[in-house]
């Protein structure tokens, strides 16, 4: 049943036209499933002058809705897929002062910090790349299985087999995000 697949236009001999887009929709994707698992505290001392947050989480997602290749024969070049799932784990601290406040004026001045750490746990197809952030001749962005989401992949020389042989350098993800901010009211 291909009634999910998009129409693609396409112009001939000065004829706009439509054909089957390369990519089959399919009626049985379902949506992906997120459950997230979430804790902390939040205090504030000496009156509201003084504050702290902080926060951990574990989320997963599973059915995770992808692109997998078909043969060429079918007419088409990928098909849309549920299957596979990705863990993310973070931190989260706030820290607030307000270091003056008189009838007239209030300054407070607020620090956080963030981590998230992503792994792909399972997929069901092979290692593919995500996005377009570098050149392919030298590295990649790509999703495996357990790496993190969009690891850095580079190339450094071939395999035995002729192929391509890859060294994963480390998340593209930021190793933490901090944000600094002062109001004066």
């Amino acid at each position: 049943n291909y009634k999910y697949t998009f129409l693609t236009a396409v112009p001939y001999a000065g004829v706009n036209g439509l054909r089957p887009s390369a990519i089959v929709g399919l009626s049985n994707i379902r949506p992906e499933v997120t459950a997230e698992t979430e804790g902390g505290i939040d205090a504030d001392f000496y009156n509201g002058r003084a504050g702290l947050e902080f926060t951990m989480y574990r989320k997963t997602t599973k059915d995770l809705v992808l692109l997998a290749n078909r043969a060429p024969t079918t007419g088409f070049t990928t098909q849309t897929i549920n299957g596979g799932s990705l863990r993310n784990t973070g931190t989260e601290v706030s820290v607030k002062l307000v270091p003056v406040q008189t009838g007239l004026v209030q300054w407070t001045s607020a620090t956080t910090y963030a981590a998230n750490r992503s792994l792909v746990t399972s997929l069901p197809v092979p290692g593919f790349i995500s996005g377009n952030g570098f050149s392919q001749r030298y590295a990649v962005a790509k999703v495996v299985v357990g790496q993190p989401n969009g690891v850095v992949a580079v190339f450094d020389g071939r395999n035995p087999d002729g192929t391509r042989h890859e060294v994963f350098l480390g998340a593209a993800e930021p190793d933490f995000q901090m944000g600094f901010n002062n109001d004066v009211s």
